[in-house]
């Protein structure tokens, strides 16, 4: 799909919720779009730019672009999983607090195959 495509879906969105008896949300509206190929994600990037690229941690690390030109009241990000526009140089490190005696512990070393 093209932006023009994607613009064109989140109007058909628009008049859905249009449609829709009125509702408060909490929010702002959310436009967020992923990527899993890097030369797309670039591609949407370079249309976009400027903006600010920023990494994030946790369970799914991403690479995400907020562009500057994006409507003020209205929340713009695209991203792209860690992986896909990076390279892992190093295997994450692990820091743990223990979570048995050391006695128990030991029990549980002793069971393993």
């Amino acid at each position: 799909m093209n932006s023009r495509e994607y613009a064109n879906k989140l109007r058909e969105l628009a008049d859905w919720l249009d449609g829709r008896p009125e509702f408060k949300t909490d929010s702002e509206p959310i436009f967020y779009m992923r990527y899993f190929d890097k030369k797309e994600f670039l591609a949407a990037v370079v249309a976009l730019k400027p903006g600010t690229k920023k990494y994030t941690e946790g369970s799914y690390p991403e690479v995400e672009f907020i562009p500057d030109s994006a409507p003020k009241n209205a929340y713009v990000k695209i991203a792209a999983p860690r992986h896909v526009a990076c390279r892992k140089v190093q295997e994450a490190k692990w820091e743990c607090e223990p979570l048995l005696s050391p006695s128990e512990d030991a029990e549980i070393e002793s069971v393993r195959p």
